[in-house]
């Protein structure tokens, strides 16, 4: 019985160093150059409000992002999504255009940050961005999938070009739907705290 519970500790530890090694290295690497806006929310029950801040923030109370528990319809070979609206009133960002806008998402177990998940992720981003010219510059959509990490936590970078006729606009306003889905067992909550988030490319 205590090799056991020795065994399950070190497993335990091992799959921590490990989640805490993943984080260091997807950190955003923010310069002169970018804008970095995290994935946060308000609300711990009934509506959720999404909000890109310049920081981190701290975890909500009740933990993850809300929203129904797609545990219930994985165990059962039912794909599952929920989505996650964040928008922010930035100070004015010039846009560099010659870019790409990038982030990175962060799936994680609504049993905790290093429990390890089965089954294919996905992630379906939409981004939007108001001008001061009053315009709306609409990116590609994009979506993104892989293996369940045994780690823990399973993370997705991403990268989105610029549309052409965006050259030289000035952003007041920046739009992000996430997409959380797939059939798996355990990977079903988007992690906040700053651990997704989004760079502008931007000029000075």
């Amino acid at each position: 019985m205590k090799s056991r519970l020795a065994l399950l500790l070190a497993l335990v530890g091992v799959l921590s160093s490990a989640s805490l090694a993943l984080a260091q290295t997807y950190a955003p690497a923010t310069t002169t150059s970018s804008k970095t806006l995290f994935l946060n929310r308000e609300g711990c029950s009934g509506e959720v409000i999404g909000r890109l801040l310049p920081s981190a923030g701290n975890e909500p109370p009740c933990g993850g992002y809300g929203g129904v528990n797609c545990e219930l319809f994985v165990r059962a070979g039912i794909e599952c999504a929920e989505e996650f609206h964040s928008t922010t009133e930035t100070k004015p960002i010039k846009l560099n255009a010659a870019k790409n806008v990038t982030g990175l998402l962060k799936a994680e177990s609504y049993y905790g940050p290093f429990v390890p998940g089965v089954g294919i992720v996905t992630f379906d981003v939409e981004l939007e961005m108001d001008t001061d010219k009053g315009s709306t510059i609409r990116f590609d959509p994009i979506t993104m999938s892989q293996v369940a990490s045994p780690f823990g936590p399973s993370y997705f970078k991403f990268s989105m070009p610029v549309p052409r006729h965006a050259i030289g606009a000035v952003v007041t306003r920046t739009s992000m739907t996430v997409t959380l889905r797939g059939v798996n067992y355990s990977m079903n909550i988007l992690a906040l705290r700053g651990d997704s988030y989004l760079e502008i490319p931007a000029k000075k």
